[in-house]
């Protein structure tokens, strides 16, 4: 197993009932990833993986969505709230993009 660094791009959409702006403060303060400076919606950290390429980058994926999943839901009021993402591993090629929706 070996750690890669990453970095994540994300946008989600505006909502009436604020769902959007507690979902967004929940992604800066996860605990095991870092914000950029004045950058508002990209996030960097590690992800432990394994296998192959093409392995470590559906575990980086299914990962990644599965903690995304948790904050969205955790900030929702009532309507689904949905995550636009872009995510970057180092040593795993092109971006790998997916969208969230709990």
């Amino acid at each position: 197993m070996s750690t890669h660094d990453f970095q994540l791009t994300y946008s989600i959409p505006e909502t009436l009932d604020g769902s959007s702006a507690i979902a967004r403060d929940k992604m800066r303060d996860h605990p095991d990833w870092d914000t950029v400076a004045h950058i508002d919606t990209t996030l960097t950290g590690q992800l432990p993986l394994h296998g192959i390429i093409a392995e470590k980058r559906k575990q980086a994926e299914k990962e990644v969505k599965n903690i995304i999943k948790e904050l969205l839901e955790q900030s929702r009021k009532r309507n689904a709230l949905t995550l636009h993402a872009s995510l970057m591993v180092c040593g795993l090629g092109e971006p790998i993009r997916f969208d969230v929706t709990a």
